[in-house]
């Protein structure tokens, strides 16, 4: 930064020049008797004594102006420079977070919640441990917050796909297909929710099963407009079908995870899709009833 006092130094010579001539033009020396000789001004102020004091007052303006020109230009304000440093700051936190979560994601996948340490996961992002605890509170909040990152990318993925199908078929299909996807792809976040998550005695109150719950309602809200629309029959409880639906995938899925097999996707979904479709389909007589409803 370089100061801009050059206008008042030049200023400050200037009326500091001024004044030092007026001094001088009322103060003299008188040659005959080396003697100074003082003259008064207006009003018999004496004048040599009000040019020293305008010296004086205008020194002290300048070295305030300068000093405040000084502290404009050192001090930090509060402008758009100083944002980039409390962004930086966020991010760092933000990464940390996220780095946390991924360490914590790998170690409860690898050994399970059990043999999961908040040490050894602190040791993965090279940070103490303490450290965690200004993130998450404890390891149960942390296995929360993995599972939450899970089921709110999955449900996101799901519920785009969705939007793209135009029928109910469709939609079921796309639905069947991801959650099929989802235990082969985390096959190991899976294991550690069927053995370990949904058989702890507290998980029926627990935040994990509200999040599973929001999951799985996708399917009962595509079932509803169904039978709102006609395409399933209308004494077909949605509830049902879900537990019906999520069962069979899981029951299918890890069998084939645990044994280390290869699951044909496309062939699983259309064979148990085909056995619900054709149970939640709509009577013949269902089918004539709406279509003169139509008409």
């Amino acid at each position: 930064m370089r100061f801009c006092s050059g206008a008042i130094s030049a200023r400050a010579k200037r009326s500091a020049w001024s004044s030092t001539a007026c001094c001088s033009a009322v103060s003299s020396k008188d040659e005959g008797d080396g003697r100074f000789t003082r003259s008064t001004g207006v009003c018999g102020i004496d004048s040599s004594r009000r040019g020293v004091a305008r010296v004086l007052t205008l020194k002290s303006e300048w070295y305030s102006l300068f000093a405040v020109r000084q502290a404009r230009n050192l001090l930090p304000a509060s402008t758009p420079a100083a944002a980039p440093q409390r962004r930086t700051r966020e991010q760092r936190k933000l990464d940390r977070h996220a780095a946390i979560l991924a360490a914590a994601r790998a170690a409860f996948a690898q050994k399970g919640f059990a043999g999961a340490s908040i040490i050894e996961i602190a040791r993965a992002c090279g940070i103490a441990d303490g450290t965690v605890y200004k993130y998450f509170t404890s390891k149960q909040d942390l296995l929360f917050h993995v599972m939450r990152q899970f089921y709110e990318g999955l449900i996101a993925d799901v519920e785009a796909g969705m939007a793209r199908q135009s029928t109910l078929s469709a939609r079921l299909r796309y639905l069947v297909r991801r959650q099929i996807e989802a235990f082969i792809e985390d096959e190991d976040l899976c294991r550690l929710f069927i053995r370990e998550v949904r058989t702890a005695d507290d998980y029926p109150d627990s935040p994990l099963h509200d999040l599973n719950r929001r999951y799985t309602s996708i399917v009962v809200r595509i079932l509803e407009s169904g039978i709102t629309a006609g395409e399933v029959r209308p004494d077909i409880k949605p509830r049902l079908v879900r537990d019906i639906l999520y069962g069979s995938i899981e029951h299918i899925a890890w069998k084939a995870v645990s044994r280390g097999g290869r699951l044909r996707i496309d062939q699983t979904t259309d064979q148990l899709l085909g056995i619900v479709l054709h149970g939640i389909a709509p009577r013949p007589e269902t089918v004539r009833r709406v279509v003169a409803r139509m008409k």
